[in-house]
C-alpha cells in the first residue's frame, strides 16, 4: 500500500513464491513448501538488497485520531468508545469528514438517532445484504454503538453470523470492532471459499471483503450517509489491546478432501512483539459423514481444529516461539479429513523493530 517505504524504509518486504510446486525428483506424493515470508526482513540495499516482484502486502495499524485511550473512569467525558473492552477495530469517516481529521472537527455528519433508527429496523435490510438488523450496545449525546451480524460467505445453516461492533458519532467517524477476547484473524472471510483450490496460498486473501469492510460498507449504504462505497483501501486499522503492535499481515491456505502442503513463514529478527491468531473454515464435507474434520496446525501444534458441530468456522490466538535476536522459521499446516473442503488463514499483529535514529 506504499505506507511503509515513507515510513520504514530500511526494511524490505519478501517475497511469496507461489509457483513452487512438487519437483519430478521427488515425487507426485511429496509436499508442497510454499515459502511465505511474512512481516519483512531487514534487507541491507547497500550488498544488493532489492524490492521484490511479489511482495507480502503488509498493512499498518494506526490509533483513531478523534479517540484518546483513556481509563475507565475517562471513558463517559470523551467520545464514548469503549477503548478497555475493544479489540481490533477499522475506522473510516463518511463523505464531508477527512479521514485524517482531529478532535477540532466538530461538525455534524451523522444524525445519530435517526442511524441507529434505520440500523436496527429490520424493514432496512434487503435479503441480499450481508447483514443482519443490529442491536443497541451503548448511545450517547454524540454517538452509538450497535452490534452488527455478518452473514458467512457459505451456507448460513453450516456457520452462524459473526457479530461486528459498530460505533458512529456526529461528526461522521465509524469504527467496526471485535470484542477484546475475539482473535483477530475473525475478521477474515474469503470471499468465495468453495472455489478455492487445494494447495491454494497467498497473502491477504480475503481482506478486501473482510468482517470491517463488509460492516463499514454495508452500514453507510443502509443507512445512506453520504459518499461512495467504501472500500478496502479507504479504512484504517487499530488493535486496541496490542497498542505496541503497528502492522499486520495475513495469509492463508486451502486443502481439498486431503491435507494441504504446509506453508512456510519467516519473521526476521528484530522484530518486537508479534501476536499471531489462526482460523480454519470447512466449506464442504460428505453430506452423510459426521466424522467431518479440519485441523490448522502451527509448528506442529494444532492452534484451531476440530469446528463444534454446527459451527464450521473456528478461531484462535496462540503463541509463536521464537527469539527476537535471530530470524525464526515456523510451518502452517492443513490437515482435513476425507472428502472435507476446507480454508485456514493466519494473522500476525506485530512490531516494528524502530527507525535509525528513534
Amino acid at each position: 500500500m506504499g505506507w511503509y517505504a515513507e515510513i520504514f524504509a530500511m526494511v524490505k518486504m519478501m517475497t511469496v513464491l507461489k509457483s513452487i510446486r512438487n519437483n519430478s525428483h521427488l515425487g507426485a506424493a511429496a509436499a508442497l513448501t510454499a515459502l511465505v515470508l511474512a512481516c519483512f526482513a531487514m534487507a541491507d540495499t547497500a550488498q544488493g538488497g532489492a524490492a521484490p516482484p511479489h511482495p507480502v502486502e503488509l498493512y499498518e495499524l494506526n490509533q483513531p485520531p478523534f479517540i484518546a485511550r483513556h481509563t475507565a473512569a475517562e471513558e463517559d467525558n470523551h467520545s464514548g468508545f469503549p477503548t478497555q473492552t475493544a479489540g481490533f477495530s477499522a475506522y473510516y469517516r463518511v463523505a464531508g469528514g477527512k479521514s485524517s481529521g482531529s478532535n477540532t472537527q466538530s461538525e455534524s455528519r451523522i444524525d445519530v438517532a435517526g442511524a441507529l433508527s434505520v440500523l436496527t429496523s429490520p424493514s432496512s435490510f434487503p435479503d441480499t445484504s450481508p447483514l443482519r438488523p443490529g442491536t443497541l450496545v451503548d448511545m450517547g449525546r454524540n454517538y452509538a454503538i450497535v452490534a452488527l451480524p455478518v452473514l458467512p460467505t457459505i451456507d448460513p445453516s453450516l456457520a452462524p453470523p459473526t457479530t461486528v461492533n459498530l460505533y458512529f458519532d456526529s461528526r461522521g467517524w465509524m469504527v467496526a470492532y471485535l470484542p477484546a477476547d475475539t482473535p483477530a484473524v475473525a475478521i477474515w472471510r474469503p470471499d468465495s471459499p468453495n472455489a478455492m483450490h487445494d494447495d491454494e496460498y497467498d497473502a491477504t486473501v480475503g481482506l478486501a471483503n473482510n468482517l470491517f469492510v463488509v460492516a463499514l460498507a454495508e452500514a453507510q449504504a443502509i443507512a445512506g450517509w453520504g459518499g461512495g462505497p467504501v472500500a478496502h483501501a479507504d479504512i484504517r486499522y487499530y488493535d486496541w489491546q496490542n497498542p505496541d503492535c503497528d502492522g499486520f499481515v495475513l495469509f492463508t491456505n486451502a486443502a481439498g478432501g486431503s491435507d494441504a502442503a504446509p506453508v512456510e513463514f519467516f519473521i526476521p529478527k528484530g522484530i518486537g512483539s508479534v501476536h499471531p491468531s489462526a482460523a480454519v473454515l470447512i466449506t464442504s464435507y460428505p453430506a452423510a459423514d459426521d466424522s467431518r474434520r479440519a485441523e490448522l496446525a502451527i509448528d506442529g501444534q494444532a492452534v484451531a481444529a476440530d469446528p463444534e458441530a454446527g459451527r464450521l468456522l473456528r478461531a484462535n490466538t496462540f503463541e509463536l516461539s521464537r527469539s527476537k535476536r535471530s530470524i525464526s522459521r515456523h510451518v502452517m499446516a492443513l490437515d482435513v479429513s476425507a472428502g472435507t473442503t476446507a480454508a485456514g488463514a493466519v494473522l500476525l499483529l506485530y512490531d516494528k523493530p524502530a527507525t535509525a535514529g528513534n
